[in-house]
């Protein structure tokens, strides 16, 4: 990204959302495949993280998990 790189936006993205009852599911698709890279993916607020080269799979995958997370609950069934 020209202006600034995904670790930097996650974090402008978070600091918008405080305060809010929002969240954005931010999901890393990058080269970087160092375990420091992908923690500062995710100390920046980010939600997944995939490697390049990707595969659809992959990405698939890791929207399914992330959004997955964000389900809501769905109440317990009353037992008679």
């Amino acid at each position: 990204m020209p202006v600034m790189d995904g670790v930097e936006a996650t974090q402008r993205i978070r600091l918008n959302e405080s305060g809010t009852m929002c969240h954005m599911p931010i999901i890393a698709i990058t080269a970087n495949a160092f375990d420091d890279d992908r923690r500062k993916c995710f100390e920046a607020g980010m939600d997944g993280y995939v490697v390049k080269p990707v595969s659809p799979k992959a990405i698939g995958d890791q929207v399914a998990r992330v959004m997955a997370l964000f389900k809501e609950p769905q109440p317990e069934p009353v037992q008679k």
